[in-house]
């Protein structure tokens, strides 16, 4: 006992000093020297005396929140748990690594594992949401110097918000429809009242946070204004959010950006921001060694002794918070996957999904429930099998890569971080497995809905294009392309909501009704026509005849009813151009946007994009010839293409990615996984209660393989995600509540 007591120790601590050099490694030792140098030390020790009392208030509300779900942890552990994460939170991927460090740390005394989650998120959301208000309220005091230029990014940012909300508010108002949800809302606010202490711990840690600015920045001989404090709101709440190492690099890129309107030279915006960062790094540090000689301390004083429980004011079901945390963090994926995000750095712009925090969260629970109870439950274990052997390879090419041609940064980040993301989307979606069957349905449903709410705008804005006034391209760009980034991964999203329409047609404890999912699959069909994406509608048509074959026989008449409108709709489409035509010659009455009209037409044929992709297929298929068996490695066909100075371009075609990168093994991989896949969708069509995953799950499945003959789909995140709620809900013996993962 003591010695894994011992082992736990040094553990904590190998993470707290790996994590701190990791994060001295991203800064720059000749940053960290040069700005030390430039501060006065008396500011730097006012400074960060006040970084040290907002740590310490934080770590109140952390107690604070913690008591409000009703569990209450010995300070001992409270303390261990918050420097912890504090430290985990400088490198370990911010919030995600901060909450399950946090949990891993309170299972000790006996607080869930969901309620540790819930509650460092629920933590933060309310110091993000203050950050919030305050930066709307800085934005509006500088808003005659700064304005919103929808030359450079407003009008996508305006147009992001507007599509975020809207889809909230439709599945918002979808769930007001039920009575438990109503009943639930009226008790709100009595709830909400509970978290007021953390409400004012958040403004006096703030209020530190903010003074410890302006103390470095008066230091720097800059003069202290309304609108500074204004511009450092926003500083502030841009640091605050999760998409970044503890806000490294976003604290400095908005304290340039933001400070500049005031005046503030972008070196000592700068200058200031990287010494925020090192003084809360230096805190974090000295208050992680505290945590853990405290937690060493009481540790070997009582390693005889009987463990103190978390005192608790109400006795709350593990598996309940689990259930909760699960379905909180699958309800926001599924809106918030559809929606790819643009993010400005200093020489460039990257992309992100606004769903991936979500999945690392949902990855993490995952593990670290495997390592507290010594189960991956609920996941199936062919699953993590599958899911293992293609990391296994994955992590085998980027060897076989390194070795043949040296590392390459997109293959390490695209390839290999990228399927840790994918990853996190099939546990999110297992997760389900904690939940109640009906709410499993509730996660298609919103699936479905906020898939269908974004085809419907997209199609309401080209209409307004059409008929009344052009839009800035950030807003409506045709063909359609949705916030996917491009057409075909939009046609792509499109299919995958299709697909869960019709599993939550054929579920037995819960039925979409039948007006709900046939507008949703009109506008979803009509949304992927105008997308222009061949492949998507070929998706579409190999949906249909799946739907048609495997429903069941008092379901087929149905079926191939859905299918005739849906090609009747389809032919409508193809005759509009020509009926919109007669109708202006006819009537003389209105006049159409022909930027608009010219892509109202289907062109079967593209040049330009057909022979790029037979291009990158043939190069690839050649490559594969040099190393037939394990590949050339992962990034090899992009690194070939650098080093010739040629333009970036991925092979379109999975089979042939894996043959030329990973080789016959990768493919063989696949192949396997593959069938294990489609026998488990075929095991769940031979049951009842689970057809209607089944019958999703083929479909996906289909889709995916055919359309990966000719694109490079296979890290589509809705796809994956599906992937693991269907067969979560598939293997499922129960036929009501979750399985237990007693805790």
């Amino acid at each position: 006992m003591l010695s894994r007591k011992l082992f736990r120790i040094g553990l904590i601590a190998l993470v707290s000093g790996v994590s701190f050099f990791a994060a001295i490694y991203v800064v720059g030792t000749d940053t960290i020297v040069s700005t030390l140098g430039n501060i006065g030390g008396r500011a730097a020790l006012l400074a960060g005396l006040l970084i040290l009392l907002n740590t310490a208030l934080v770590f109140f509300r952390f107690r604070s929140v913690l008591g409000s779900f009703g569990y209450t942890p010995p300070w001992r552990d409270a303390l261990l748990a918050f420097t912890v994460g504090q430290v985990s939170n400088q490198v370990l991927l911010n919030i995600v690594g901060q909450s399950l460090s946090r949990a891993a740390a309170l299972k000790a005394a006996q607080i869930p594992v969901g309620v540790s989650v819930l509650a460092t998120y629920w933590e933060r959301v309310i110091a993000a949401g203050l950050l919030f208000l305050f930066s709307l309220g800085g934005a509006f005091f500088l808003f005659l110097r700064i304005g919103i230029d929808l030359e450079s990014g407003g009008t996508y940012l305006l147009s992001l918000l507007a599509g975020i909300v809207l889809v909230f508010a439709v599945n918002f108002a979808l769930l007001l429809t039920r009575p438990a949800v109503r009943g639930q809302i009226r008790q709100l606010p009595r709830q909400l009242l509970r978290f007021w202490p953390a409400l004012l711990l958040t403004l006096a840690a703030q209020a530190c946070m903010l003074l410890a600015y302006l103390v470095l920045l008066a230091d720097y001989s800059q003069p202290v204004s309304p609108g500074v404090v204004a511009a450092l709101t926003i500083v502030m709440f841009t640091a605050s959010l999760p998409i970044s190492f503890s806000g490294w690099g976003i604290r400095e890129l908005s304290a340039a950006q933001a400070l500049a309107v005031v005046g503030v030279s972008s070196s000592t915006a700068v200058a200031g921001a990287v010494a925020i960062g090192l003084l809360s790094l230096l805190v974090t540090l000295a208050g992680g060694i505290l945590g853990a000689w405290l937690f060493a301390q009481a540790r070997l004083a009582s390693a005889t002794t009987a463990r103190p429980a978390a005192e608790a004011e109400t006795p709350i079901n593990h598996d309940h918070w689990l259930g909760i945390v699960a379905g909180g963090a699958v309800f926001l994926s599924a809106i918030l996957v559809y929606f790819q995000i643009r993010l400005p750095t200093a020489n460039a712009e990257v992309t992100a999904n606004a769903a991936d925090i979500l999945a690392l969260t949902g990855l993490g629970m995952l593990l670290l429930l495997a390592w507290l109870h010594r189960s991956f439950r609920p996941l199936p274990a062919f699953l993590i099998w599958a899911l293992g052997a293609i990391s296994l390879l994955l992590l085998f090419s980027l060897g076989v890569g390194y070795l043949r041609f040296g590392s390459n940064d997109w293959a390490l980040m695209n390839r290999g971080f990228g399927w840790v993301v994918i990853t996190g989307y099939v546990a999110l979606g297992a997760l389900m497995a904690l939940t109640p069957r009906n709410i499993i349905n509730a996660m298609l449903q919103a699936f479905t809905l906020s898939g269908a709410t974004i085809a419907a705008l997209q199609l309401v804005l080209m209409l307004y294009a059409l008929f009344i006034d052009t839009l800035p391209a950030d807003m409506l760009s045709m063909p359609l392309r949705g916030y996917a980034g491009n057409s075909n991964a939009f046609a792509f999203q499109m299919v995958m909501a299709a697909a869960a329409t019709i599993a939550l047609r054929h579920a037995v404890s819960f039925r979409m009704p039948q007006y709900l999912s046939n507008a949703a699959l009109l506008v979803i069909l009509a949304a992927i026509h105008y997308s222009h994406s061949r492949a998507g509608m070929g998706m579409m048509a190999i949906l249909i005849i799946v739907m048609m074959v495997f429903s069941p026989p008092e379901r087929r008449r149905q079926a191939f009813v859905t299918a005739g409108y849906l090609c009747g709709a389809y032919l409508l489409l193809l005759l509009l151009p020509s009926i919109l035509a007669y109708a202006q010659t006819l009537l003389n009455s209105f006049d159409l946007n022909r930027s608009v009209s010219a892509y109202l037409s289907l062109p079967l044929r593209r040049d330009s994009s057909d022979s790029e992709r037979w291009l990158t297929i043939v190069q690839g298929w050649d490559l594969w010839l040099q190393h037939p068996v394990l590949g050339n490695g992962l990034g090899a066909y992009v690194q070939g293409r650098i080093e010739a100075g040629q333009q970036f371009l991925v092979i379109h075609s999975v089979p042939v990615w894996l043959l030329a990168e990973t080789g016959l093994l990768g493919l063989l991989v696949l192949t396997v996984v593959l069938i294990l896949f489609v026998k488990t969708a075929f095991e769940a069509m031979g049951r009842p209660q689970t057809l209607a995953w089944g019958l999703g799950l083929l479909i996906i499945l289909a889709c995916m393989t055919a359309s990966g003959l000719v694109h490079d789909f296979f890290f589509q995140r809705p796809f994956w995600f599906l992937l693991g709620l269907f067969i979560a809900a598939a293997v499922r013996q129960d036929d009501g509540e979750a399985g237990a993962i007693k805790s």
